[in-house]
């Protein structure tokens, strides 16, 4: 189940515990909040290395909590996802889909790479292999929302938060999760 803002305006419409609220109902599995954070030209992530990217093919930058990474049941080729110590701390670390990883040259974790988004470096924890839901997450650095909001303006931003619920749940939840 997603739900996003009726009338975006680029302010987060959603309450500051909205993944506490929605965990609480019956059927949910796990939710967050997540968005993709706007380019204006000067966030194209990249790395240290000298391989140049194609400057036609942008890489999105998404800012998710750990809910929405949870809600989107992802495998990881390798290392781990961020979860709320980063996110309460807003620490700049970051996991990367697989098409992304491949784009930037990045085969493994265990030499602790690095991405820059426009001159600030984000520690990548994990690579996503799949996902069941939101397949974007692929294609995309994901970082905390809390260090999207303090490093990059988000004026723009279209908030949408993500919600896997239980086997049959989900039109209770369509009903539910706008009033929570």
């Amino acid at each position: 189940v997603r739900i996003q803002d009726a009338q975006p305006d680029g302010t987060n419409p959603f309450p500051a515990d909205v993944t506490a609220r929605l965990e609480r109902l019956n059927g949910i599995n796990h939710a967050g909040l997540y968005y993709t954070v706007p380019d204006n030209g000067t966030l194209q992530p990249r790395t240290t290395a000298t391989r140049p990217l194609r400057p036609d093919s942008p890489i999105p930058v998404i800012a998710a909590d750990p809910g929405a990474i949870a809600a989107a049941l992802p495998e990881l080729q390798t290392g781990v996802a961020y979860g709320e110590f980063h996110q309460d701390r807003g620490e700049r670390v970051a996991l990367i889909g697989r098409a992304a990883a491949q784009e930037l040259g990045i085969a493994r974790i265990d030499n602790q790479p690095a991405v820059f988004i426009g001159d600030i470096a984000y520690t990548i924890t994990g690579i996503i292999e799949t996902v069941q839901r939101n397949p974007d997450l692929l294609l995309a650095i994901v970082i905390p929302t809390t260090t999207a909001t303090r490093d990059i303006p988000t004026e723009s931003a279209s908030y949408e938060v993500l919600i896997d619920t239980q086997p049959g749940a989900a039109p209770l939840t369509g009903r539910q999760a706008p009033t929570a």
